[in-house]
């Protein structure tokens, strides 16, 4: 199995090292895509990310990987612009697989045009966002809506991390 994390200047930095070393600990091969690859990024608490992207948004290829993880802190309000972004994202979530989105990451989920009619939790300051793109916003830790899961903040990860089992059944269901 291969997913890929979505980053970005100013992501979270616990959105990026969590779910690497969760999903690594279930025996995932984890890519790291940025709008360059080799080069570090900067997290929105100041510090360089000892996980350099290997991958640039343009390389992405959805046949390549069964789910992509969407970073939240301030990245995904760049990120979304990414044409490759968009594009990636919205076919992974037509072939049905795992799309995690975290924090802020609701806004590549409305950018890829994938939100409308899902339940989705994210950071309270994306709510309206995700409303106004026709999402039906949840006050919850963890919401599993089809293919998508979406974690409010990294605060609420002992959610995704006691629910994983629910979420690598989507992945055993494509």
């Amino acid at each position: 199995m291969k997913a890929v994390i979505l980053i970005g200047p100013l992501v979270d930095e616990y959105e990026v090292v969590v779910p690497y070393a969760l999903f690594k600990a279930h025996g995932f091969e984890v890519d790291v895509a940025s709008f360059e690859s080799g080069k570090p990024v900067t997290g929105k608490r100041g510090f360089e990310l000892e996980l350099v992207p290997n991958k640039s948004f343009s390389e992405l290829d959805p046949s390549e990987y069964d789910t992509v993880i969407i970073a939240g802190g301030y990245a995904p309000d760049k990120v979304r612009r990414d044409e490759n972004v968009k594009k990636f994202v919205k076919e992974m979530f037509n072939q049905g697989k795992l799309i995690l989105s975290i924090c802020h990451g609701g806004w590549v989920l409305i950018s890829a045009g994938i939100a409308k009619g899902k339940r989705i939790t994210g950071s309270q300051g994306i709510w309206d966002d995700l409303r106004n793109a026709g999402a039906i916003v949840e006050d919850a830790p963890l919401v599993i809506d089809g293919n998508v899961v979406s974690v409010k903040t990294w605060r609420e990860f002992d959610h995704l991390i006691k629910n994983f089992d629910k979420v690598l059944e989507i992945l055993k269901n494509n």
